[in-house]
């Protein structure tokens, strides 16, 4: 028997996937040579700007270091001052009660006392 012209053709065999072989390296993308320069260009940019942003957090830490240091300065010199008109303060007290018990004794100890606690308030105060 002889095949049928008008009748449909047999299907063909497809050819079958071929599998990747374990280990091969797949095929590279074609890349045109303005796209590499392109992504070159692109990749210095963005290595400058990370550059950049490094310096600028270095020079921040830089900033916040010695900012810290300078508050601990002033911290330290407020204490200093607040020791100072503490100790004032205490003699200003002390001196007024010896105002107040020389006025009932008129002993001359009380007013040396009296002269030398203002005097050494006179000089704690020309220090500050």
């Amino acid at each position: 028997m002889r095949p049928d012209p008008n009748a449909a053709a047999p299907p063909r065999d497809k050819p079958l996937p071929v599998l990747p072989v374990l280990g091969a390296t797949p095929p590279l993308p074609l890349w045109s040579e303005d796209q590499i320069n392109a992504l070159q260009s692109e990749n210095k940019k963005l290595r400058q700007h990370i550059l950049k942003h490094r310096r600028r957090e270095s020079e921040n830490h830089e900033t916040i270091a010695l900012l810290t240091q300078q508050n601990v300065c002033y911290l330290q010199e407020i204490e200093r001052q607040d020791n100072k008109v503490t100790r004032i303060a205490g003699f200003v007290a002390a001196t007024f009660e010896e105002y107040k018990h020389s006025r009932w004794s008129s002993s001359e100890e009380h007013r040396i006392s009296t002269h030398t606690t203002i005097d050494d308030m006179i000089r704690i105060y020309s220090e500050l």
